[in-house]
């Protein structure tokens, strides 16, 4: 598969790149410092997988997945970074982000991971219909906050917004989760993102 790395830290880059190469699954095709870059890169090429780092030099790694999401919504893009903040994996899956991978995860683990994201169906490949019935089924004020949690906010941030205490809008989410069938945060997070692209 061919591996597009962005990350503005060279030291860090060419391991990836090293790692990657060793791999005979892998072809990186290019690494890239800046966000900028990037995008103009996709412009003229293909690649299978894209990684993200969140902290760019020129642009923002959230500004290049929605970038990104926006002129080539089947791409699939791999977060890659040292912030372990929850919310910030959040805002990256509700941009497109198929995984969301911290810098000190071991390198099998790493490889892994790129491999299953190619493997798996591309953000607008998802066959929402699936969903359809158990969403009907959520009331609307677990509507509300599922909307609100595709948009990338955080738990306290839907409960402000909705005038909700966080302990009541939590409760809401783990029965969304469960009504859903989805076992993780990011994959809710992921899933609203996709059925409610404008939020």
């Amino acid at each position: 598969m061919k591996v597009l790395c962005v990350d503005d830290h060279t030291l860090f880059r060419k391991g990836l790149v090293a790692l990657l190469e060793a791999d005979p699954r892998f072809e990186v095709v290019a690494d890239l410092g800046n966000a900028p870059d990037a995008i103009e890169w996709l412009g003229k090429n293909e690649a299978d997988l894209v990684t993200v780092d969140l902290a760019l030099n020129q642009g923002s790694g959230l500004d290049l997945l929605a970038s990104i999401r926006q002129f080539r919504p089947n791409q699939r893009t791999i977060v890659l970074t040292m912030f372990t903040h929850t919310t910030m994996e959040q805002k990256a899956r509700a941009l497109g982000a198929s995984d969301y991978i911290c810098k000190d995860v071991p390198p099998a683990q790493l490889c892994e991971r790129l491999a299953a994201t190619y493997a798996a169906p591309a953000p607008s490949d998802l066959d929402i219909g699936n969903y359809q019935d158990p969403i009907s089924a959520l009331t609307h004020r677990q509507l509300d906050i599922f909307r609100l949690l595709g948009r990338g906010l955080t738990t306290r941030e839907v409960a402000e917004q909705l005038m909700l205490s966080p302990k009541t809008v939590e409760s809401h989410r783990l029965k969304i989760k469960e009504m859903l069938k989805v076992r993780h945060v990011g994959e809710l997070v992921a899933l609203s993102a996709r059925l409610f692209p404008h939020g």
